[in-house]
């Protein structure tokens, strides 16, 4: 047997379904973007593909980071590399992360 196996949003025991997460201190939660939507194509990408370069979304700065002083805001898509720690997804679709400002290499500025 490789695992048990349950249905989807099922609950084990006395663990609850997360409905939320907040990041603590100085770290930022981030929402990893797919391979499709690295790419900006609406085609279908399989998971197996990898974006050459880890790409978010700001989801929600930590108390201790003033984001008008480091120039973000909630929705900047970025370039991250180094550690992040993941964290329960809050959608069922993508992975989420919290982060370091250190681990930011670059901000994506996007066409509206």
């Amino acid at each position: 047997m490789e695992g048990l196996l349950l249905p989807e949003n099922a609950c084990c025991g006395n663990n609850k379904k997360v409905k939320d997460v907040k990041p603590f201190g100085s770290m930022i939660l981030v929402q990893r973007l797919t391979p499709a939507e690295s790419m900006g194509t609406d085609l279908f990408v399989s998971e197996m593909a990898t974006a050459t370069v880890p790409q978010v979304r700001i989801v929600e700065f930590g108390p201790n980071i003033k984001a008008d002083e480091v120039g973000l805001k909630v929705g900047d898509r970025l370039v991250c590399v180094g550690n992040a720690t993941l964290v329960p997804s809050l959608d069922g679709k993508h992975e989420y992360n919290v982060l370091e400002l250190h681990n930011i290499k670059a901000v994506i500025h996007e066409h509206e």
